[in-house]
């Protein structure tokens, strides 16, 4: 009985002494904090050096405007997005609008705030080849090479070969040139050699006019979409606290009310600021993809 009751007091006072270092361990830095950033991903959707200095005055103004500290990152496709966004590796990210779905439906990411370019929140795709091609018409691009996006870019691949399959001429195509950015699509027409035609959001070719200012006579446009595809957006994980997340939220959508903040947001993908939708804005898009018959997850394996 005596061994017993040792046993026993050796027991607890081991069960004290976990208690009491678990008691005493440092806890993890507060999210949001200089020792435990808001990861904050981007992805090059245009020439990567106007990306990442856009990204790093756009966490500048958040830091200000919020008071929490950010890690901004640029990774090489929406795919390294979604994926840090799913393990733990980010809060917040830019994605487009099927990265989105797939992170949606993967780890339940929530949307932040959708783009405006040219006052809207959705957009066309666009079709372009070199003037001196003199394609007219979707079907003289049978037979040709295209350059293409990502595959999870809504208007650089996947609207795109929809399009041309409904005119008749996808299976024609050569092997295509994949270039990883709507801006390096636009560039590797301007500069001619890589591939016949490509596709990119409406009108992508201002991306690259501050170096080539004749780019727009150069690169012709053949043909262009309605206005269906919901615009790229900023996310964050579904888990992020809640007030941090509408602090980010407000901060997104007040950027362009300064010059700085404008500046900042043309120079990062070209738009005019930001405005905050929930997931129902996707709806009418859902049906699109339900119609099309469309596979996003094979698409982003």
């Amino acid at each position: 009985m005596h061994s017993h009751a040792r046993k026993l007091g050796i027991l607890g006072g081991m069960i004290l002494l976990a208690l009491l270092l678990a008691a005493c361990a440092p806890k993890e830095p507060e999210l949001g904090s200089p020792e435990n950033p808001i990861v904050f991903i981007f992805t090059p959707s245009g020439q990567q050096e106007d990306v990442v200095a856009g990204m790093e005055a756009l966490g500048t103004l958040l830091e200000e405007a919020t008071g929490y500290t950010f890690e901004t990152k640029l990774v090489n496709s929406y795919n390294a997005a979604v994926e840090a966004l799913c393990s733990g590796q980010a809060q917040v990210s830019h994605v487009g609008n099927f990265p989105y779905l797939v992170a949606q439906e993967r780890c339940g990411v929530q949307v932040a705030g959708v783009f405006l370019r040219f006052g809207s929140d959705t957009y066309a795709t666009q079709i372009i080849a070199r003037a001196d091609s003199n394609f007219d018409d979707l079907s003289d691009l049978s037979g040709k090479r295209p350059c293409w996006n990502d595959p999870l870019s809504a208007s650089g691949y996947v609207a795109p070969i929809g399009i041309l399959g409904d005119a008749g001429v996808l299976d024609s195509l050569q092997e295509p040139i994949w270039v990883g950015s709507h801006a390096s699509v636009v560039s590797s027409l301007y500069e001619g050699g890589i591939c016949d035609f490509g596709a990119t959001w409406v009108d992508a070719r201002g991306s690259i006019e501050d170096d080539n200012p004749d780019v727009k006579e150069v690169v012709s446009v053949v043909y262009t979409s309605e206005e269906f595809l919901p615009n790229d957006m900023f996310v964050t994980v579904a888990d992020l606290d809640p007030e941090i997340r509408k602090n980010i939220v407000d901060a997104l959508v007040a950027i362009p009310d300064t010059e700085e903040g404008k500046a900042a947001y043309d120079r990062l993908y070209q738009i005019e600021g930001v405005v905050a939708r929930d997931d129902t804005f996707f709806d009418t898009f859902r049906v699109y993809l339900q119609a099309s018959g469309l596979d996003l997850e094979a698409l982003f394996e």
